[in-house]
């Protein structure tokens, strides 16, 4: 069967959020379940874009707490697929804290690492991934797009 082709662009995702009060842990810094949530969600509404299929997460690769984001900072998270295979997608979150008190710099990301499986949860075949580039898009079925692509 014969995959669609769509681009890193047709499913980018951004959210913002303003940190609340009742997203504040007991030493006045944003929860990291909560940063993991929204991660969790921006990741699904990109790789939801992509497929055309609701997704389950299976995996988050890599996440690093850099710096703490406080109470009124906004937190901007920003997802890309990176990975598009036959029934599992990778996306990958930047997440940057913007701060009127100071300039943070971007701090904090994550992979959450998307299969796709629909409703009777089972695997679907996802669609093929381009990058922008015609003379690379060709190569790249079942393989990772590189950084900045």
């Amino acid at each position: 069967m014969e995959l669609l082709s769509k681009s890193v662009r047709a499913s980018q995702t951004e959210q913002i959020n303003i940190v609340m009060s009742g997203h504040i842990n007991g030493a006045g810094r944003l929860f990291g379940g909560v940063l993991v949530e929204w991660i969790d969600v921006v990741a699904a509404v990109a790789a939801r874009r992509h497929s055309g299929h609701d997704v389950t997460t299976a995996a988050i690769d890599n996440l690093q707490f850099k710096s703490a984001a406080f109470s009124g900072d906004t937190v901007i998270l920003s997802a890309r697929l990176t990975y598009a295979g036959r029934t599992s997608m990778e996306v990958r979150v930047d997440t940057y804290v913007e701060s009127f008190a100071r300039c943070a710099p971007p701090h904090q990301y994550g992979i959450p690492r998307h299969g796709g499986s629909g409703r009777a949860r089972k695997p679907y075949p996802g669609s093929a991934l381009t990058t922008g580039n015609p003379g690379r898009a060709a190569g790249m079925a079942g393989r990772r797009a590189p950084e900045g692509a």
